[in-house]
């Protein structure tokens, strides 16, 4: 098990999901999902789920 202590940060903290990107962004969870697959985040795919970093600027919409 891992002990994250004050000097540690939890690393489930730098990521969010798909839902929490279209809301954070204010895109449909669609674009989101097809700027993840585009490579035009930082996402990677785990299962079917796409796995976000939290620290990017906001993208640009493909429909843009």
């Amino acid at each position: 098990m891992i002990n994250y202590n004050n000097n540690d940060s939890d690393p489930l903290e730098e990521v969010m999901g798909v839902e929490e990107a279209a809301e954070k962004w204010d895109m449909p969870p669609g674009t989101i999902k097809n700027l993840c697959a585009a490579g035009e985040v930082k996402a990677k795919k785990i299962g079917n789920r796409w796995i976000i970093s939290k620290r990017q600027s906001v993208p640009r919409s493909k429909s843009n």
